[in-house]
Parts: structure tokens; sequence; C-alpha cells
């Protein structure tokens, strides 16, 4: 008898209200999104003290939501929420939830979750 495993996709489903996308979390994919977000969190520090930067910070937002969600994902979402602060609070549960799937990639969560916790404090 034949010894039969199931293998899985790197592939997960997301649905995000009515959107419905699917991300990879290959691990070259991963590593990419690991080294965005990391960029994208020093941003959002930077967009806090320095709000001018609005249109760098809105520009890694997109570009990270289009890496993840795939090309146009971005304005598909400002355009039902029309709100950047909806969609930055949005990536970093996206990105958690991403996380979860990923063992090994606690450090990830544990930048975004410091972050969260930073924003609570002030």
């Amino acid at each position: 008898m034949a010894l039969k495993l199931s293998l899985k996709k790197s592939v997960f489903p997301v649905e995000i209200g009515e959107f419905k996308f699917e991300v990879d979390l290959a691990d070259d994919k991963v590593k990419v999104l690991e080294e965005k977000t990391i960029l994208f969190l020093k941003e959002v520090k930077e967009f806090a003290k320095n709000p001018e930067k609005k249109e760098k910070f809105e520009e890694l937002l997109q570009d990270l939501f289009d890496e993840l969600l795939g090309k146009g994902a971005y304005k598909k979402l400002y355009n039902y929420t029309k709100r950047v602060d909806i969609l930055a609070e949005l990536l970093g549960e996206l990105v958690l939830g991403l996380t979860s799937k990923l063992p090994g990639r606690e450090g990830l969560a544990n930048a975004l979750l410091a972050s969260k916790q930073e924003k609570k404090d002030k």
C-alpha cells in the first residue's frame, strides 16, 4: 500500500470586506514582505514626527498592499475606505494574521505588535 501525504500550497485566501485576494507566502515572497514591512514601520515613526512625509508614507503603504495582495489592491481598498489611516491599521492586522501562518517569523509579528503598543502609549 502506498504512503499518501498531502502537500500544502504557499497561497492563502484573504477576504477584506467584500474583496477576495490570494497571498503567496513562498519563502522568497516572505523575505520581501519582511524587508518592506520593516521599512514601512520606520516610515510610520517618521511620519508621526513629520506629517509632511505623507506622500512617502502612502507610497510605501501602496507598495506593501500591492506586493501582498496583487497589483491594484491598494487602489481598490483606498477607493472603498478613502482613508490612509484605516488602510495602515488594516495592513498591520493583515501582516499579523499572515505571520501566524509562518513558523519562525515571530520577529516580524513582534515588531508590529511593538509598533501598535507605541501608538497606544502616546
